[in-house]
């Protein structure tokens, strides 16, 4: 990377690419990376021989948090719990707009750096057997979550059912 935040990649085969960026910021997250009018947060780039795009990437610090707690049937709370953020389907082929979380031992928990959207959140027991960031487990259970829609800056508290894996 250069001192003014410009990089370049070389040696790339001709084919379609999603991007996928990060940063040590914990509350930003990617608002868009834009190359030709086209926002590749939600697409993707199509690389041809020769051709050699700009990509402007930028990132915000105007993200929103969600904070809860997760109880089991008996309303008792749920450590240990994963928790994942789905985006709507519009964002679901961008994997840094998945957001995940575990409880602590009093069900409780706190996910920063979410780009302003709707979700649906969900808690599942097992976090070892869970598939955490694989789309068939988490679409899986579809209808179950809870929706939830964020705007820039905001702070959110839900409270979870934890569902079985089965």
């Amino acid at each position: 990377m250069k001192t003014d935040g410009s990089f370049s990649l070389s040696n790339i085969r001709d084919g379609s690419y999603s991007i996928e960026v990060q940063s040590s910021c914990s509350r930003c997250y990617l608002k868009s990376a834009i190359t030709n009018g086209l926002d590749l947060v939600s697409g993707s780039l199509e690389i041809s021989s020769g051709a050699s795009p700009q990509i402007q990437i930028v990132y915000s610090s105007n993200s929103s948090t969600l904070s809860g707690n997760v109880t089991e049937n008996d309303k008792f709370p749920a450590g240990s719990a994963l928790v994942v953020l789905l985006p709507d389907e519009s964002s679901r082929k961008t994997s840094s707009r998945y957001y995940k979380a575990v409880t602590d031992q009093n069900g409780h928990f706190e996910i920063q750096g979410i780009a302003p959207g709707r979700y649906r959140a969900f808690a599942w027991e097992g976090i070892e057997q869970a598939a955490a960031g694989e789309t068939e487990f988490i679409t899986s259970g579809k209808g179950e979550g809870q929706a939830v829609e964020l705007d820039a800056n905001q702070k959110k508290t839900v409270q979870l059912a934890l569902l079985p894996l089965d």
